[in-house]
């Protein structure tokens, strides 16, 4: 519980609160908006997002692996309310997930999905590092149809200032 406390969940939180940020910036009429044919709108990101953070949050927690082919579809969030809620929603189930895990299975490697050994720390820890990685993405999504993206530092520095201090 001292990891998912102290360590991970303030971070994630960040960055979750960043995606939740890039859903409010983003006008209702532009959340289809693509840079081009062959990558995900912007509301395919947010519900990549969402699908893959609960799809790992399982997984670290010893729950299986459920990722896009048993995640969210964009189908079901026709808006910018519905994208919301999907990051709340998902992010309350990450939390509890992340909680579950007991110290001692923390560190204990588990097969991942991709043919390799990992701690559900090191899960949880890549889990958040992807979605900010997407929040890169939806930054520029934001600025490429006119609009201005929230400032990834101003939404968490308070959490950041409880971490240092």
């Amino acid at each position: 519980m001292q990891f998912a406390d102290r360590v991970f969940l303030p971070l994630y939180e960040i960055v979750h609160d960043v995606s939740i940020g890039m859903v409010e910036a983003m006008p209702e009429e532009h959340i289809d908006f693509r840079p081009s044919p062959a990558v995900r709108s912007f509301r395919e990101q947010i519900v990549h997002i969402a699908s893959v953070e609960r799809g790992m949050a399982l997984g670290a927690a010893g729950q299986g692996w459920a990722f896009e082919s048993e995640g969210f579809s964009p189908d079901d969030y026709p808006g910018r309310t519905a994208l919301w809620n999907l990051l709340l929603q998902t992010r309350d189930e990450v939390i509890s997930l992340a909680r579950s895990i007991s110290f001692h299975r923390l560190h204990a490697p588990v097969l991942t999905p991709w043919g390799f050994e990992a701690t559900p720390a090191q899960i949880l820890i890549f889990m958040r590092d992807h979605t900010n990685n997407h929040n890169g993405k939806l930054s520029v999504y934001v600025r490429m149809a006119g609009f201005e993206p929230p400032f990834f530092v101003a939404l968490g520095s308070d959490t950041f200032k409880q971490l240092v201090l």
